[in-house]
Protein backbone atom coordinates (compact mmCIF):
# COMPACT_ATOMS: atom_id res chain seq x y z
CA UNK A 1 0.00 0.00 0.00
CA UNK A 2 1.46 3.62 -1.00
CA UNK A 3 0.64 6.05 1.60
CA UNK A 4 0.42 9.70 0.71
CA UNK A 5 3.49 11.70 0.74
CA UNK A 6 3.41 14.10 3.52
CA UNK A 7 2.71 10.79 6.04
CA UNK A 8 6.54 10.07 5.28
CA UNK A 9 7.64 13.63 6.14
CA UNK A 10 9.91 14.46 9.19
CA UNK A 11 7.27 16.73 10.33
CA UNK A 12 4.86 14.42 10.33
CA UNK A 13 6.42 11.95 11.85
CA UNK A 14 7.51 14.79 14.72
CA UNK A 15 3.96 16.15 14.83
CA UNK A 16 2.60 12.35 15.27
CA UNK A 17 5.36 11.44 17.32
CA UNK A 18 4.53 14.86 19.57
CA UNK A 19 1.35 14.16 19.56
CA UNK A 20 1.05 10.49 21.31
CA UNK A 21 3.48 11.53 23.79
CA UNK A 22 0.93 14.73 24.73
CA UNK A 23 -2.08 12.05 24.45
CA UNK A 24 0.05 9.80 27.00
CA UNK A 25 0.28 12.49 29.06
CA UNK A 26 -3.17 13.29 29.21
CA UNK A 27 -4.24 10.20 29.64
CA UNK A 28 -1.55 9.52 32.74
CA UNK A 29 -3.01 12.95 33.86
CA UNK A 30 -6.47 11.59 33.75
CA UNK A 31 -5.57 8.30 35.64
CA UNK A 32 -4.13 10.47 38.22
CA UNK A 33 -7.10 12.09 38.44
CA UNK A 34 -9.41 9.64 38.30
CA UNK A 35 -7.78 7.89 41.26
CA UNK A 36 -7.06 11.10 43.22
CA UNK A 37 -11.10 12.36 42.83
CA UNK A 38 -12.10 8.72 44.11
CA UNK A 39 -9.58 8.56 46.79
CA UNK A 40 -10.99 11.60 47.65
CA UNK A 41 -14.52 11.33 48.21
CA UNK A 42 -13.93 7.91 49.31
CA UNK A 43 -12.10 8.74 52.18
CA UNK A 44 -15.02 11.78 52.74
CA UNK A 45 -17.82 9.25 53.17
CA UNK A 46 -15.27 7.16 55.19
CA UNK A 47 -15.32 10.24 57.58
CA UNK A 48 -18.83 10.90 57.57
CA UNK A 49 -19.65 7.33 58.56
CA UNK A 50 -17.35 6.88 61.22
CA UNK A 51 -18.86 10.38 62.38
CA UNK A 52 -22.04 9.01 62.41
CA UNK A 53 -21.33 5.63 63.82
CA UNK A 54 -18.92 7.00 66.33
CA UNK A 55 -22.02 8.99 67.58
CA UNK A 56 -24.91 5.86 67.77
CA UNK A 57 -22.56 3.56 69.32
CA UNK A 58 -21.72 6.55 71.96
CA UNK A 59 -25.72 6.52 72.73
CA UNK A 60 -25.80 2.86 72.48
CA UNK A 61 -23.36 2.35 74.96
CA UNK A 62 -25.21 5.24 77.33
CA UNK A 63 -28.67 4.40 76.97
CA UNK A 64 -28.68 0.65 75.19
CA UNK A 65 -30.06 -1.08 72.16
CA UNK A 66 -33.44 0.57 72.15
CA UNK A 67 -32.16 4.19 72.23
CA UNK A 68 -29.93 3.08 69.31
CA UNK A 69 -32.66 2.11 67.22
CA UNK A 70 -34.57 5.39 68.12
CA UNK A 71 -31.73 7.19 67.01
CA UNK A 72 -31.40 5.64 63.21
CA UNK A 73 -35.31 5.61 63.24
CA UNK A 74 -34.97 9.83 63.11
CA UNK A 75 -32.03 9.39 60.54
CA UNK A 76 -33.78 7.16 58.36
CA UNK A 77 -36.35 10.04 56.76
CA UNK A 78 -37.89 8.92 52.90
CA UNK A 79 -37.41 12.05 51.62
CA UNK A 80 -33.83 12.88 52.08
CA UNK A 81 -31.19 12.78 49.57
CA UNK A 82 -27.66 11.38 50.14
CA UNK A 83 -28.13 10.05 53.42
CA UNK A 84 -26.50 7.33 55.13
CA UNK A 85 -27.81 3.70 55.20
CA UNK A 86 -28.16 2.05 58.44
CA UNK A 87 -28.51 -1.78 59.27
CA UNK A 88 -29.13 -3.65 62.18
CA UNK A 89 -28.97 -7.23 61.88
CA UNK A 90 -30.50 -9.56 64.99
CA UNK A 91 -28.89 -12.60 66.16
CA UNK A 92 -31.57 -14.59 63.95
CA UNK A 93 -30.60 -12.79 60.45
CA UNK A 94 -33.19 -10.62 60.99
CA UNK A 95 -32.09 -6.76 59.43
CA UNK A 96 -33.48 -3.87 60.50
CA UNK A 97 -34.18 -0.24 58.38
CA UNK A 98 -32.47 -0.38 55.27
CA UNK A 99 -32.52 -4.01 53.47
CA UNK A 100 -28.98 -4.73 51.84
CA UNK A 101 -28.36 -8.66 50.88
CA UNK A 102 -25.35 -10.64 52.51
CA UNK A 103 -24.14 -8.11 55.54
CA UNK A 104 -20.47 -8.88 56.35
CA UNK A 105 -20.23 -10.55 59.21
CA UNK A 106 -16.96 -9.56 60.21
CA UNK A 107 -16.30 -6.34 61.50
CA UNK A 108 -14.73 -3.72 59.38
CA UNK A 109 -15.06 -1.73 56.12
CA UNK A 110 -16.71 -3.31 52.91
CA UNK A 111 -17.14 -3.01 49.50
CA UNK A 112 -20.98 -4.50 48.89
CA UNK A 113 -22.55 -4.70 45.24
CA UNK A 114 -26.13 -5.85 44.49
CA UNK A 115 -29.12 -5.41 42.49
CA UNK A 116 -31.99 -3.75 43.71
CA UNK A 117 -35.95 -4.66 43.00
CA UNK A 118 -35.65 -2.12 40.04
CA UNK A 119 -32.78 -4.00 38.41
CA UNK A 120 -30.50 -1.08 39.36
CA UNK A 121 -26.85 -2.43 40.38
CA UNK A 122 -25.96 -0.66 43.28
CA UNK A 123 -22.60 -0.04 45.29
CA UNK A 124 -22.17 0.92 48.54
CA UNK A 125 -19.27 1.08 50.85
CA UNK A 126 -20.19 -0.44 54.87
CA UNK A 127 -18.36 -0.66 58.00
CA UNK A 128 -19.92 -3.20 60.46
CA UNK A 129 -18.77 -4.05 63.87
CA UNK A 130 -20.22 -6.24 66.75
CA UNK A 131 -22.65 -5.36 69.39
CA UNK A 132 -23.30 -7.06 72.66
CA UNK A 133 -26.29 -10.09 72.41
CA UNK A 134 -25.42 -11.25 68.97
CA UNK A 135 -26.38 -8.38 66.80
CA UNK A 136 -24.69 -6.88 63.89
CA UNK A 137 -24.65 -3.11 63.55
CA UNK A 138 -23.36 -1.57 59.88
CA UNK A 139 -23.42 2.14 58.31
CA UNK A 140 -22.74 2.63 54.30
CA UNK A 141 -23.21 5.19 51.99
CA UNK A 142 -23.96 4.66 48.45
CA UNK A 143 -20.94 5.03 45.79
CA UNK A 144 -23.47 6.38 42.91
CA UNK A 145 -21.93 9.82 43.67
CA UNK A 146 -17.98 8.47 43.54
CA UNK A 147 -18.97 6.46 39.93
CA UNK A 148 -20.82 9.69 38.55
CA UNK A 149 -17.62 11.27 39.57
CA UNK A 150 -15.57 8.73 37.55
CA UNK A 151 -17.67 8.37 34.75
CA UNK A 152 -17.48 12.33 33.98
CA UNK A 153 -13.24 11.95 34.25
CA UNK A 154 -13.11 9.00 32.32
CA UNK A 155 -15.73 10.83 29.54
CA UNK A 156 -14.07 14.32 29.96
CA UNK A 157 -10.40 12.83 29.39
CA UNK A 158 -11.34 10.32 26.59
CA UNK A 159 -12.70 13.43 24.32
CA UNK A 160 -9.79 14.95 25.37
CA UNK A 161 -7.45 13.01 23.85
CA UNK A 162 -9.92 12.05 20.87
CA UNK A 163 -10.37 15.61 19.97
CA UNK A 164 -6.31 16.39 20.92
CA UNK A 165 -5.92 13.44 18.57
CA UNK A 166 -7.82 14.76 15.70
CA UNK A 167 -6.27 18.48 15.22
CA UNK A 168 -3.30 17.01 15.72
CA UNK A 169 -3.77 15.16 12.47
CA UNK A 170 -5.34 18.04 10.87
CA UNK A 171 -2.19 20.45 12.02
CA UNK A 172 1.06 16.98 11.51
CA UNK A 173 -1.32 17.20 8.00
CA UNK A 174 -1.12 21.54 7.47
CA UNK A 175 2.44 21.68 8.57
CA UNK A 176 3.81 18.89 6.20
CA UNK A 177 1.95 20.12 3.30
CA UNK A 178 4.27 23.43 3.90
CA UNK A 179 6.79 21.46 4.34
CA UNK A 180 6.32 19.59 1.36
CA UNK A 181 5.53 22.88 -0.58
CA UNK A 182 9.34 24.28 0.05
CA UNK A 183 11.29 20.84 -0.10
CA UNK A 184 9.13 21.09 -3.41
CA UNK A 185 10.40 23.93 -4.56
CA UNK A 186 13.96 23.08 -3.73
CA UNK A 187 13.31 19.77 -5.33
CA UNK A 188 11.70 21.17 -8.44
CA UNK A 189 14.93 23.92 -8.56
CA UNK A 190 17.58 21.26 -8.37
CA UNK A 191 15.74 19.32 -11.11
CA UNK A 192 15.56 21.62 -13.80
CA UNK A 193 19.62 22.36 -12.53
CA UNK A 194 20.25 19.07 -13.21
CA UNK A 195 18.38 18.92 -16.82
CA UNK A 196 20.96 22.07 -17.29
CA UNK A 197 19.71 25.22 -16.95
CA UNK A 198 22.12 26.31 -14.18
CA UNK A 199 20.85 29.93 -14.09
CA UNK A 200 17.40 28.35 -11.95
CA UNK A 201 17.24 29.51 -8.14
CA UNK A 202 15.11 28.25 -5.54
CA UNK A 203 12.23 31.23 -5.17
CA UNK A 204 12.78 32.79 -1.70
CA UNK A 205 9.13 32.89 0.46
CA UNK A 206 9.88 36.22 2.29
CA UNK A 207 9.32 34.94 5.75
CA UNK A 208 12.75 34.53 7.40
CA UNK A 209 12.30 31.44 8.23
CA UNK A 210 14.89 28.85 7.98
CA UNK A 211 13.98 27.62 4.65
CA UNK A 212 14.49 31.15 3.55
CA UNK A 213 17.82 30.85 5.34
CA UNK A 214 18.71 27.38 3.47
CA UNK A 215 17.35 28.78 0.09
CA UNK A 216 19.65 31.98 0.32
CA UNK A 217 22.60 29.52 0.90
CA UNK A 218 21.57 27.43 -1.71
CA UNK A 219 21.10 30.37 -4.65
CA UNK A 220 24.71 31.45 -3.68
CA UNK A 221 26.52 28.12 -4.01
CA UNK A 222 24.10 27.88 -7.30
CA UNK A 223 25.61 31.91 -8.15
CA UNK A 224 29.58 30.15 -7.89
CA UNK A 225 28.76 27.03 -9.20
CA UNK A 226 26.78 28.89 -12.20
CA UNK A 227 30.33 31.23 -12.47
CA UNK A 228 32.31 27.85 -12.39
CA UNK A 229 30.93 25.83 -15.15
CA UNK A 230 30.60 28.88 -17.39
CA UNK A 231 34.33 29.66 -16.73
CA UNK A 232 35.35 25.80 -17.46
CA UNK A 233 33.01 26.05 -20.56
CA UNK A 234 34.33 29.48 -21.94
CA UNK A 235 38.02 28.02 -21.56
CA UNK A 236 37.62 25.15 -23.27
CA UNK A 237 35.80 26.93 -26.10
CA UNK A 238 38.55 29.20 -26.06
CA UNK A 239 41.28 26.76 -26.64
CA UNK A 240 39.31 25.01 -29.15
CA UNK A 241 38.96 27.74 -31.17
CA UNK A 242 42.32 29.29 -30.80
CA UNK A 243 44.36 26.01 -31.34
CA UNK A 244 41.89 25.19 -34.19
CA UNK A 245 43.23 28.16 -36.36
CA UNK A 246 47.11 27.39 -35.84
CA UNK A 247 46.52 23.90 -36.19
CA UNK A 248 44.21 24.37 -39.24
CA UNK A 249 47.80 26.59 -40.53
CA UNK A 250 49.88 24.09 -39.53
CA UNK A 251 47.96 21.50 -41.74
CA UNK A 252 48.07 23.52 -45.05
CA UNK A 253 51.52 24.16 -44.42
CA UNK A 254 52.30 19.97 -44.15
CA UNK A 255 49.99 19.27 -47.19
CA UNK A 256 51.72 22.17 -49.11
CA UNK A 257 55.47 20.38 -48.50
CA UNK A 258 54.15 16.92 -49.29
CA UNK A 259 52.75 18.81 -52.46
CA UNK A 260 55.43 20.25 -53.34
CA UNK A 261 58.29 17.31 -52.55
CA UNK A 262 55.91 14.95 -53.78
CA UNK A 263 56.69 13.29 -51.06
CA UNK A 264 54.68 10.18 -49.95
CA UNK A 265 56.00 9.54 -46.39
CA UNK A 266 54.30 8.33 -44.00
CA UNK A 267 55.32 10.93 -40.93
CA UNK A 268 53.80 13.59 -42.76
CA UNK A 269 50.27 11.90 -43.82
CA UNK A 270 49.91 10.09 -40.49
CA UNK A 271 50.79 14.06 -39.22
CA UNK A 272 47.83 15.16 -40.92
CA UNK A 273 45.84 12.64 -40.35
CA UNK A 274 46.37 13.17 -36.75
CA UNK A 275 45.54 17.17 -36.89
CA UNK A 276 42.41 16.40 -38.78
CA UNK A 277 41.42 13.96 -35.86
CA UNK A 278 42.28 17.26 -33.49
CA UNK A 279 40.05 19.62 -35.85
CA UNK A 280 37.63 17.24 -35.72
CA UNK A 281 37.60 17.22 -32.10
CA UNK A 282 37.78 20.77 -31.14
CA UNK A 283 34.80 21.17 -34.03
CA UNK A 284 33.31 18.63 -32.03
CA UNK A 285 33.81 21.13 -28.92
CA UNK A 286 32.81 24.41 -30.26
CA UNK A 287 29.36 23.02 -31.68
CA UNK A 288 28.21 21.27 -28.57
CA UNK A 289 29.44 25.12 -26.98
CA UNK A 290 27.31 26.23 -29.52
CA UNK A 291 24.30 23.74 -28.93
CA UNK A 292 24.23 24.32 -25.34
CA UNK A 293 24.44 28.52 -25.19
CA UNK A 294 21.06 28.66 -27.90
CA UNK A 295 18.86 30.70 -25.59
CA UNK A 296 15.77 28.33 -24.42
CA UNK A 297 15.21 26.88 -27.73
CA UNK A 298 15.10 29.84 -29.61
CA UNK A 299 13.90 29.11 -33.50
CA UNK A 300 11.99 26.00 -32.66
CA UNK A 301 9.30 25.12 -34.77
CA UNK A 302 6.90 22.56 -35.30
CA UNK A 303 8.45 19.96 -37.61
CA UNK A 304 7.44 16.42 -38.82
CA UNK A 305 9.78 14.10 -37.12
CA UNK A 306 8.80 10.97 -39.32
CA UNK A 307 9.77 12.87 -42.79
CA UNK A 308 12.95 14.24 -40.52
CA UNK A 309 13.76 10.55 -39.64
CA UNK A 310 13.22 9.39 -43.57
CA UNK A 311 15.84 11.92 -44.96
CA UNK A 312 18.22 10.81 -42.27
CA UNK A 313 17.62 7.07 -43.23
CA UNK A 314 17.68 7.87 -46.80
CA UNK A 315 21.06 9.68 -46.81
CA UNK A 316 23.02 6.54 -44.77
CA UNK A 317 20.57 3.50 -46.28
CA UNK A 318 23.21 3.32 -48.82
CA UNK A 319 26.54 3.77 -46.45
CA UNK A 320 24.64 0.95 -44.48
CA UNK A 321 23.63 -2.07 -47.08
CA UNK A 322 27.25 -1.45 -48.69
CA UNK A 323 29.00 -1.76 -45.11
CA UNK A 324 26.95 -5.31 -45.41
CA UNK A 325 24.74 -4.90 -42.77
CA UNK A 326 20.54 -4.52 -42.75
CA UNK A 327 18.04 -1.26 -41.73
CA UNK A 328 15.05 -2.36 -40.48
CA UNK A 329 12.58 0.57 -40.36
CA UNK A 330 8.77 0.71 -38.82
CA UNK A 331 8.19 5.00 -38.91
CA UNK A 332 4.77 6.06 -38.36
CA UNK A 333 3.87 9.38 -40.28
CA UNK A 334 2.42 12.53 -39.37
CA UNK A 335 4.72 12.45 -35.92
CA UNK A 336 5.18 16.09 -35.35
CA UNK A 337 7.13 17.43 -32.38
CA UNK A 338 8.65 21.17 -31.44
CA UNK A 339 12.48 21.28 -32.22
CA UNK A 340 15.59 22.12 -34.70
CA UNK A 341 15.57 20.18 -37.67
CA UNK A 342 19.50 20.50 -38.24
CA UNK A 343 20.05 19.55 -34.79
CA UNK A 344 17.61 16.33 -34.98
CA UNK A 345 19.74 15.67 -38.02
CA UNK A 346 22.95 15.79 -36.21
CA UNK A 347 22.00 13.58 -33.51
CA UNK A 348 19.77 11.26 -35.47
CA UNK A 349 23.31 10.94 -37.90
CA UNK A 350 25.39 10.77 -34.59
CA UNK A 351 23.57 7.27 -33.66
CA UNK A 352 23.93 5.67 -37.05
CA UNK A 353 27.76 6.69 -37.12
CA UNK A 354 28.17 5.16 -33.62
CA UNK A 355 26.49 1.97 -34.66
CA UNK A 356 27.98 1.73 -37.81
CA UNK A 357 31.64 2.72 -35.90
CA UNK A 358 31.75 0.58 -32.93
CA UNK A 359 28.64 -1.78 -32.48
CA UNK A 360 30.39 -4.64 -35.27
CA UNK A 361 26.17 -5.03 -35.93
CA UNK A 362 24.29 -7.23 -38.87
CA UNK A 363 21.21 -5.35 -38.54
CA UNK A 364 20.03 -1.65 -37.62
CA UNK A 365 16.15 -1.51 -36.14
CA UNK A 366 14.60 1.98 -36.25
CA UNK A 367 11.00 2.70 -35.20
CA UNK A 368 9.59 5.65 -34.73
CA UNK A 369 5.86 4.85 -32.45
CA UNK A 370 2.63 7.39 -31.27
CA UNK A 371 1.37 6.42 -27.87
CA UNK A 372 -1.44 8.44 -26.90
CA UNK A 373 0.81 11.96 -25.77
CA UNK A 374 4.09 9.48 -26.08
CA UNK A 375 6.34 9.64 -28.89
CA UNK A 376 9.31 7.30 -28.92
CA UNK A 377 11.92 6.89 -30.95
CA UNK A 378 13.99 3.62 -31.05
CA UNK A 379 17.61 3.14 -32.06
CA UNK A 380 18.48 -0.78 -31.88
CA UNK A 381 21.19 -2.96 -33.42
CA UNK A 382 22.41 -6.80 -32.78
CA UNK A 383 25.69 -6.44 -31.99
CA UNK A 384 28.44 -6.72 -29.17
CA UNK A 385 26.67 -3.62 -26.43
CA UNK A 386 28.28 -2.25 -24.43
CA UNK A 387 29.12 -3.64 -20.59
CA UNK A 388 26.93 -2.87 -17.84
CA UNK A 389 30.08 -0.56 -16.00
CA UNK A 390 30.47 1.70 -19.13
CA UNK A 391 26.38 2.26 -20.06
CA UNK A 392 25.95 4.72 -17.86
CA UNK A 393 28.81 7.03 -18.27
CA UNK A 394 28.97 6.57 -22.52
CA UNK A 395 26.86 9.73 -22.51
CA UNK A 396 29.62 12.16 -20.92
CA UNK A 397 32.17 13.99 -22.80
CA UNK A 398 35.52 12.81 -23.91
CA UNK A 399 34.39 9.07 -21.82
CA UNK A 400 34.72 6.08 -23.77
CA UNK A 401 34.08 2.76 -22.58
CA UNK A 402 35.89 -0.83 -23.14
CA UNK A 403 38.35 -0.87 -26.04
CA UNK A 404 36.09 -3.44 -27.86
CA UNK A 405 33.81 -0.50 -28.86
CA UNK A 406 35.78 2.55 -28.44
CA UNK A 407 39.01 2.01 -30.23
CA UNK A 408 38.06 5.14 -32.57
CA UNK A 409 36.36 7.88 -31.99
CA UNK A 410 36.59 10.79 -29.49
CA UNK A 411 33.98 9.92 -26.71
CA UNK A 412 31.89 12.96 -27.98
CA UNK A 413 29.21 11.31 -30.32
CA UNK A 414 26.98 10.51 -27.43
CA UNK A 415 27.20 13.36 -25.45
CA UNK A 416 26.92 15.48 -28.35
CA UNK A 417 23.37 13.45 -28.63
CA UNK A 418 22.29 13.96 -24.82
CA UNK A 419 23.01 17.67 -25.11
CA UNK A 420 20.67 17.75 -28.33
CA UNK A 421 17.28 15.52 -26.71
CA UNK A 422 17.81 17.24 -23.77
CA UNK A 423 17.12 21.15 -24.99
CA UNK A 424 14.53 19.00 -27.37
CA UNK A 425 12.81 17.78 -23.76
CA UNK A 426 13.72 14.02 -24.82
CA UNK A 427 14.47 11.43 -22.48
CA UNK A 428 17.50 9.43 -23.74
CA UNK A 429 17.73 5.80 -22.14
CA UNK A 430 20.13 3.37 -23.43
CA UNK A 431 19.80 -0.38 -23.02
CA UNK A 432 21.46 -3.75 -23.22
CA UNK A 433 19.07 -6.09 -24.88
CA UNK A 434 21.44 -9.10 -25.42
CA UNK A 435 22.94 -9.22 -28.51
CA UNK A 436 23.24 -5.45 -28.91
CA UNK A 437 21.96 -1.80 -27.93
CA UNK A 438 18.93 -0.05 -27.48
CA UNK A 439 18.91 3.15 -27.08
CA UNK A 440 15.15 5.32 -26.55
CA UNK A 441 14.46 8.76 -27.37
CA UNK A 442 10.96 9.15 -25.60
CA UNK A 443 9.48 12.42 -25.94
CA UNK A 444 5.68 14.06 -24.04
CA UNK A 445 3.78 16.15 -25.91
CA UNK A 446 3.04 18.01 -22.63
CA UNK A 447 6.35 19.31 -22.24
CA UNK A 448 6.34 23.06 -21.67
CA UNK A 449 8.41 25.35 -24.12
Amino acid sequence: MILPKFLHTAVFRFTFLYTCVFVTSVALLGVFIFFDVRFNLEQELRHRIESDMSQLIGDYHDDGLEELRHDIRERVDPEKTERLIYILQSPSKRIMFDSIPNVPSEQGWHYLRFKKSNNITQQVLVKTIYLKKGFIFAVGADLNRVRIAEDAILRSFSIACIFILIMSIFGGFWLSQRFLSQVNRIAETTERISQGELSARIPITGTRGDFDYLSNVINKMLERIEKLVNNVQHVSTAIAHDLRTPLGHLRQKLEHHIYLNHSQSDIFTDAVKNIDSILATFTAILRIAEIESKAQRAGFKDLDLSKTLNNALEIYRAVIEDSGKILSTNIQKDIWIKGDEQLLLQMLANLIENILQHSQASQIIVNLIRSNNCITLIISDNGIGISEEHIHKVQQPFYKGDASRTHKGKGLGLHLVAVISKIHGLKLNIFNVKPGLEIKLTYTKNINY
